[in-house]
């Protein structure tokens, strides 16, 4: 299972997170309590510079996305809003992995086959304290997938058996590993310890 630590907001949280080794960690670029400029993006990544980041990016400009991406030297783009097909391609021509992530409530995106991102990424919507994991029993593309919305130690496992899908690689972690608004070493810890289970 991949991991992505999403919402790094500073050297300190990049460094914590690199030590479980996940295989992305998410600077975000777009409107949340987490975004950074470009200028502190490219600080985190110049100090780790073995690490794989994301830049998550949500109605922005294309153009704006792929800069900022070469300014950060990002190993890729996760476009998170109402972003179309052709955005993708341009992500992907311009060598960086695409991630295209939905909100997602009752329904699966009608649209969802005319995107061909590297993976696809389904997150809870706003007014719900979970992901509907039941949505998921409908998906039947090939593209492979991480999942988003609170996940910690306390619900990974439950969370994983549900979605129960050959296409599901990945889980995106936040808040369920922040205390103080910060990454935190334990939860972290526990955390993996559930998924390596």
């Amino acid at each position: 299972m991949l991991v992505k630590i999403c919402g790094i907001r500073s050297i300190e949280d990049a460094i914590v997170s690199s030590l479980f080794k996940p295989d992305y960690m998410g600077l975000i670029f777009c409107e949340s309590p987490r975004r950074l400029d470009a200028k502190i993006g490219k600080t985190i990544v110049m100090k780790l510079s073995s690490e794989k980041f994301i830049g998550v990016f949500q109605n922005n400009d294309i153009e704006e996305v792929i800069n900022i991406a070469k300014i950060c030297n990002l190993f890729g783009v996760q476009l998170h809003g109402k972003e179309d097909p052709k955005d993708i391609e341009i992500v992907k021509k311009n060598k960086l992995l695409a991630i295209k992530a939905f909100r997602i409530e009752n329904n699966l995106p009608e649209n969802l086959s005319e995107y061909k991102p590297d993976y696809f990424l389904f997150d809870k919507t706003k007014n719900c304290t979970s992901l509907n994991t039941k949505v998921l029993k409908e998906y039947n593309l090939n593209t492979p997938f991480f999942i988003a919305g609170g996940f910690n130690s306390k619900n990974i496992e439950r969370i994983i058996k549900e979605v129960s899908k050959p296409q599901l690689c990945g889980v995106d972690l936040a808040s369920g590993v922040e205390k103080d608004n910060k990454k935190d070493i334990s939860l972290l810890e526990e955390f993996f310890k559930k998924l390596k289970k």
